[in-house]
């Protein structure tokens, strides 16, 4: 993609999700050069491009990595990767809004609330790095799996991290599933960790 009109198509096309991908991981400050690097990435890699997904999901899986290997050396921030997925999310406090409503069949108010985004935060804490990830990516940023799958591709660390083997990355329905199967899992966790936490803290009310 040499073609100067070709690549401003690219980024007309695909610089909004890139950024607003980048400004959720590393913050507005930081998320122009984040969408600048991805671009330049996305150029030089374009022949590595195999049309399973939209083209800006293939964009937004390499501003993800980027910016995740920014958080990860950004010194200023002494911030770990561990930590980023830690404070990310309220992770599911909406899930749990409407759990409580079918559960007790009331909203909830805004004590309940804040004390949800608290035993959210604390459960996904207490999550696996795996279960960090997918919960994160999959649940808290919506990535369709086939977004999931190139970005596990990109770069062997993410396997790694998942826990996926070599037979599931040569096969894209075998990664699809497994990544479908691992958050499946992952959320189930979460979900009684979070009332298990819920229960606990209303307890000693």
């Amino acid at each position: 993609m040499g073609d100067p009109k070709a690549v401003g198509d690219l980024y007309d096309r695909c610089s909004g999700i890139v950024y607003l991908t980048a400004a959720r991981i590393v913050g507005y400050a930081d998320a122009d050069d984040i969408t600048q690097q991805t671009f330049i990435k996305a150029v030089e890699r374009i022949h590595q491009y195999r049309g399973e997904s939209p083209l800006c999901s293939w964009c937004r899986s390499i501003a993800t990595h980027l910016s995740m290997d920014f958080v990860r050396r950004d010194k200023r921030r002494s911030t770990t990767l561990s930590e980023f997925f830690e404070h990310r999310k309220t992770a599911g406090a909406e899930i749990f809004r409407k759990w409580f409503k079918r559960n007790r069949g009331s909203v909830m108010t805004s004590s309940d609330q804040r004390l949800a985004v608290a035993i959210a935060r604390k459960a996904l804490k207490q999550m696996s790095r795996q279960c960090k990830i997918l919960i994160t990516l999959k649940w808290t940023h919506s990535y369709p799996y086939a977004d999931l799958a190139e970005w596990v591709r990109q770069d062997l660390r993410h396997a790694e991290w998942l826990g996926i083997d070599d037979e599931h990355l040569e096969n894209d329905e075998k990664l699809i599933k497994c990544l479908r199967d691992k958050t499946e899992y992952c959320v189930e966790c979460y979900r009684k960790k979070w009332q298990s936490l819920w229960n606990e803290a209303n307890k000693s009310k």
